[in-house]
């Protein structure tokens, strides 16, 4: 990538001098053009006035036009174009209050931070150094330009800087830069969070970052950075291979309240507390197949590395990784039976036992005391189901009990395949036929209630009806067990309205459980594609990417699935 985006710059100069412009590659490219390395982005400075570089390059934006800076866009490839400038007093000890354009280069590179970030070269790749730039990377140097202390207190963002440099190309700091440093540290308290943190992503990226914290440490700069304080103290000596995840997840876990205050995506976040949670209560308690299912390997093997660093438990990677291989699920949705096999079993009938039931039967299943068996998991289902019907049955009327008759104008009556019985367990009930209205009403009882279907009473047979069926209860008059009857059924119907609500709230939550599944899924397969492409390269960046993501693969999958549409609440689109 980097020799076609170097040669896609190269013709960004030559349309700037074809137009009678002065034109360089600045900064960083140059630095790490010169020792062979990477580089993943390109800056330009040139004579031309911001107004003029949006005249000649169309396919532009404008990202930085206070300060002279103008976003074109090449191909797949984008560049900062800014025009030579002074810069006239700081403001917060991080901006400038105000900038003058240049034509002369020379103003724009000593203005710059460190010697080996003031180089430009040509179009013909000659190297301008105003600055001893090229000795100090022969040297091995990081070393401010002009006065130190007048740098940093123009910009105490520098300071963190020099440690980036340190950790990436393991330079040593020039002493009177260091200790310029040393003696403006306390203007650091100035910075935003946001700005800590970039700095702090690139040094733990670095190669060498155990000598850039270890010598942040010994200046007392980290005392400086509150929320980072204590965490860059014990990664000092403990960096070892803990990744950029792994190391703001140490400094966060020692100070709980900072994970708040810094500007990082609600999944990065999430990710972050489960290292910190996890590595919490796995200091003794050993890694088990549910802890590993329930948080992932990666989450799993960062808490423990975090427990290593913290001296507070040995290594159990390869006890992780072991587990990890043997298990037999990695998702819920990877069961054979399923949540919507209980609601075929139960007859659309729905309640927290669904989701109690589907969990015994995961944890079965990862403990190996279930094969991940269709039939298996069924017929276990089954037997927890008829020992624990998720709604008792309404009991069946009795041989000598008397029967009271229906009013025609009162609640309909709920149908009987809606009704559970002594003998029709109520995971396996199927519907019957419609009632029949066509037989008069029998007047006595027959031994099986399911061999006939009542008939509604009509007002005229009502009280002959009721003086022969409410005989056998001395003590109760007939509108007293008219009006047990009428509460009976409106209890029956607000219990089966209530039912109907949970099997919509749990069809609800299976379709938003398909929607995450497939959210998750684009965004990663899109966020993999641009890691080929070298698009983004760290957590941070795929976070970022990631957020910005949501909002299409909502639309996609809205598109896809109409239905998505009913999960449009608060809570679900972060």
């Amino acid at each position: 990538m980097n020799n076609s985006y170097f040669e896609a710059g190269r013709d960004i100069l030559k349309r700037l001098n074809d137009k009678g412009f002065e034109s360089y590659f600045v900064g960083g490219v140059v630095r790490d053009k010169i020792l062979n390395l990477e580089f993943d982005d390109i800056d330009i400075c040139t004579s031309a006035a911001p107004d003029e570089i949006k005249s000649i390059f169309t396919n532009h934006k404008e990202t930085g036009i206070d300060f002279g800076t103008v976003t074109v866009f090449s191909n797949e490839f984008h560049f900062d174009v800014t025009t030579f400038r002074v810069e006239e007093e700081y403001k917060n000890n991080r901006k400038p209050k105000k900038v003058h354009y240049s034509k002369n280069l020379s103003d724009d590179l000593v203005r710059r931070d460190f010697t080996i970030n003031a180089l430009a070269m040509t179009y013909g790749q000659k190297i301008v150094d105003l600055n001893n730039g090229l000795k100090d990377i022969e040297k091995g140097v990081i070393r401010t330009i002009g006065n130190p202390k007048k740098r940093f207190t123009e910009d105490a963002l520098r300071i963190l800087r020099a440690f980036r440099f340190v950790s990436k190309l393991n330079f040593k700091i020039d002493p009177k830069t260091m200790s310029a440093m040393k003696s403006t540290r306390k203007l650091l308290k100035n910075l935003s969070h946001d700005r800590i943190l970039s700095e702090l992503t690139k040094v733990f990226e670095g190669k060498h970052n155990k000598k850039a914290i270890a010598l942040m440490v010994s200046l007392g700069i980290h005392k400086q950075l509150d929320q980072y304080s204590e965490g860059l103290r014990v990664l000092s000596s403990k960096v070892g291979d803990l990744n950029v995840e792994e190391c703001f997840a140490l400094c966060f876990k020692l100070n709980d309240a900072s994970i708040t205050e810094v500007n990082l995506s609600s999944n990065t976040k999430n990710r972050l507390k489960q290292i910190i949670d996890l590595s919490s209560v796995t200091v003794k308690d050993p890694y088990d197949e549910i802890l590993v299912f329930t948080y992932g390997k990666d989450v799993c093997v960062s808490a423990n590395k975090i427990n290593v660093a913290l001296k507070k438990s040995r290594p159990r990677i390869k006890q992780i990784e072991k587990i990890d291989h043997a298990l037999p699920i990695r998702d819920i949705c990877d069961l054979k039976f399923k949540g919507e096999d209980i609601l075929q079993l139960t007859g659309g009938k729905s309640g927290p036992f669904v989701g109690s039931l589907i969990d015994d039967i995961k944890m079965k299943v990862l403990k190996k005391e279930l094969a991940n068996d269709y039939t298996t998991l069924r017929n276990y289902a089954v037997e927890q189901l008829e020992t624990t019907t998720p709604s008792p049955p309404l009991q069946r009327k009795s041989e000598t009990e008397p029967k009271i008759p229906f009013r025609e104008q009162t609640q309909k009556p709920e149908r009987r395949e809606d009704r559970p019985s002594a003998d029709r367990p109520f995971f396996s009930r199927k519907p019957d036929k419609e009632p029949s209205y066509e037989k008069p009403f029998p007047t006595k009882g027959p031994s099986n209630y399911d061999q006939y279907t009542p008939e509604p009473v009509y007002p005229q047979k009502m009280q002959q009806e009721s003086s022969r069926r409410f005989d056998s209860d001395q003590n109760s008059s007939y509108e007293d067990r008219l009006k047990q009857l009428e509460n009976r059924i409106i209890a029956q119907e607000r219990e089966l309205r209530n039912k109907d609500q949970e099997y919509d709230e749990l069809q609800k939550q299976i379709l938003r459980q398909k929607y995450d599944y497939e959210r998750e899924r684009l965004i990663s397969a899109n966020i993999e594609a641009l890691e080929r492409m070298d698009y983004v390269k760290d957590g941070y960046q795929k976070a970022a990417v990631a957020r910005e993501m949501e909002k299409v693969v909502k639309r996609v999958l809205e598109d896809i699935n109409q239905d998505y549409r009913k999960l449009e609440d608060k809570d679900h689109y972060e």
